[in-house]
This record gives structure tokens, C-alpha cells and sequence, in this order.
């Protein structure tokens, strides 16, 4: 295989995570421990100490916008196995936190019924990108989105790329799961039927 840049990368960060697996087991397993060993290594790794503050249903911008008060952690969306502590729901032991932590196919125990909910499913719902949008233990964002849903959606949907006869692709205003379903819909490009007939829209240019 030719070693490419993204290939390295890739490389680096299942190294890193061996040996950041083998450091907590060299340790000694803890919850407490392990936390203090991977964040080290990695953003993001849920602190099994802090008193999350589950986002009130009365103050839905706050959590949409992902902002906090000081000192205070909002959390609007929690992985039910995860608020309940069980870890072996996803991973095979407690303590082996990277045995499945990059592998989507886990997601399918509970979720396969998502694969064809709709007659046409999007790309990334079909390739099991699960981790592509979604957190898997806790998010600031609704359904444990991993930000903002127009931020997700530029992975792949540059703006540029977007018509400009919709205003809101035009604008940079709202958002894209106003009009689209994230998972599928009846046909491409998912609107919700609502959107479909009331989006409002620039009439493209006439030619000359």
C-alpha cells in the first residue's frame, strides 16, 4: 500500500490509541483513571465526574446553539446506555473503551430499523457514517449531533455546491433539517413535505 499523508494519520492515531488502551491497563483500570490517561490523548473524552446539566425543553435555543452557562456543561441529548451506565452495551468490557469506539456496525444492534426507513435513504445512513454526525455517549445538540446540523451537513454538502434559488442556501439561514431529513426521504434531497410546497425561492435568471 502507498503511504499517504491520510494513511499515516490513520496510522497514528490507532498507535496512539494502543498505547493509551495499554497505559490504563499498565495503570491499573479505573473509570477515573482511564479519564485522565485518554484525555490526555483525545478531545472529548467524557469526564465520569462532571454533574452535567440536562438541557431545559423551555430553553431549546440555548441548547441548539451549544452555549453554557460558566462553570456548567449544557447537555441537550444523552445515549440512553450511556446516562444508564451500561457499558457493555457498546463495548465488550468497561475498562476497553477503544473496542468499538470507531465502529459504527455496533450501532445496528439497536438501530437497524434506521437503514431503510424511507424509500430513499441518504448515502451517509446507508454507509453507516453513523460517527460521522452523531456522538456516541453525550452532545450540547439535539439527537447527539456532534454540532450544528448546518456544520455536519458541509462535510459533504459544500455551500458552494448548494442552488442558489433557495434563500436559505443563499442567506446562510436556518436549518437544513427544517427542509431535509438528515436519515432519508421519499426521493432526493429529503425535503420534509412541508418545505417541499412553502420553501420560499428566487426564480433563477433568464437567459439571454
Amino acid at each position: 500500500m502507498v503511504a499517504t499523508p491520510r494513511n499515516r494519520l490513520t496510522n497514528l492515531a490507532a498507535a496512539t490509541a494502543f498505547f493509551a488502551a495499554a497505559l490504563c491497563c499498565w495503570a491499573g483500570c479505573s473509570v477515573e483513571r482511564d479519564y485522565r490517561v485518554l484525555s490526555t490523548f483525545f478531545d472529548g473524552v467524557p469526564d465520569p465526574n462532571a454533574k452535567a446539566a440536562t438541557q431545559s425543553s423551555s430553553t431549546p435555543g440555548l441548547a441548539r446553539a451549544g452555549q453554557a452557562n460558566k462553570g456548567t456543561r449544557v447537555i441537550a441529548s444523552t445515549h440512553k446506555p450511556f446516562s444508564e451506565e451500561k457499558c457493555t452495551a457498546c463495548h465488550a468490557e468497561p475498562t476497553q473503551v477503544f473496542a468499538s469506539a470507531l465502529n459504527s456496525d455496533l450501532c445496528m444492534k439497536c438501530h437497524q430499523k434506521v437503514m431503510d426507513a424511507y424509500p430513499s435513504m441518504h448515502g451517509a445512513v446507508v454507509g453507516k457514517a453513523c460517527l460521522w454526525c452523531h456522538e456516541p455517549h453525550e452532545s450540547a445538540f439535539p439527537a447527539l449531533l456532534k454540532t450544528t446540523d448546518a456544520s455536519i451537513c458541509i462535510q459533504c454538502h459544500e455551500r458552494p455546491s448548494l442552488s442558489t434559488r433557495v434563500d436559505a442556501h443563499r442567506l446562510d439561514v436556518g436549518s437544513c433539517l427544517d427542509c431535509h431529513g438528515g436519515h432519508g426521504g421519499d426521493r432526493p434531497p429529503f425535503l420534509h413535505a412541508s418545505s417541499a410546497a412553502s420553501r420560499p425561492t428566487t426564480p433563477a435568471p433568464e437567459k439571454p
